[in-house]
């Protein structure tokens, strides 16, 4: 039985935007046109040609994947703290380990719930200075409200539990607007480049550490 191991760089190496850099360019523009951004003054950047096609094929028919899902991919995209986190990180740098950054903010949020006497604070209490500094900035007007308050003025309530919920349900959205953009412009990308080493043979089954299915894409792999 021949069994084939594809690698996570086969996409990369059939010119698929498959990099988490690709996919906040994507969720940048997606974001700038649905929020009203005309097509002609979209500061396309760093997007993929390709992508860049199939966003504007959508924008001209108004029955495609852009505008008739045009509610969902706002809810998804918009207010995002994890895609605007990303994106913040982006702007620095090329390159994002997704799993590290998630890693990082939730560890700090952990460690947030500890106070001076070592104690871990029940997730219902109204939070504190938060460590992280992007976090720092989303609640700031929030935590500079409640340290100017007396303990016993009344003030809106914003709980680690809260943090945390968005925290995850944003970590949803943002993997279910990955999952989209992988299924409805990534996989509709042609694939004129094969692997002369794989192209034309046969293989029994297929272990695929990718995020598409470029190798049944392409026409000169076969199963």
């Amino acid at each position: 039985m021949d069994i084939l191991v594809i690698g996570n760089g086969f996409d990369l190496a059939h010119d698929l935007p498959t990099k988490y850099t690709d996919f906040l360019e994507f969720a940048r523009i997606m974001k700038d046109i649905l929020s009203g951004t005309q097509i002609g003054r979209v500061n396309w950047r760093n997007v993929n040609p390709e992508i860049k096609r199939l966003i504007s094929d959508n924008v001209q028919n108004t029955s495609g994947n852009i505008y008739s899902d045009a509610q969902e991919w706002l809810d998804l995209i918009k207010d995002n703290l994890w895609i605007e986190y990303f994106q913040q990180i982006q702007a620095k740098e090329n390159w994002i380990d997704f799993e590290s950054e998630i890693s990082a903010v939730i560890q700090s949020l952990d460690n947030d719930m500890i106070n001076k006497d070592g104690k871990r604070v029940l997730l219902k209490e109204d939070i504190g200075l938060l460590s992280n500094l992007y976090l720092q900035g989303v609640y700031s007007s929030y935590i500079s409200l409640v340290t100017s308050l007396n303990t016993s003025a009344s003030h809106p309530s914003i709980s680690y539990e809260k943090v945390r919920d968005r925290l995850l349900d944003d970590l949803h959205k943002l993997i279910r607007a990955l999952e989209l953009y992988l299924i409805l412009f990534v996989e509709k990308i042609p694939i004129n480049i094969y692997s002369p080493e794989i192209a034309n043979r046969e293989f029994h089954r297929i272990i695929n550490f990718n995020y598409s299915h470029s190798y049944t894409n392409n026409n000169s792999y076969r199963m």
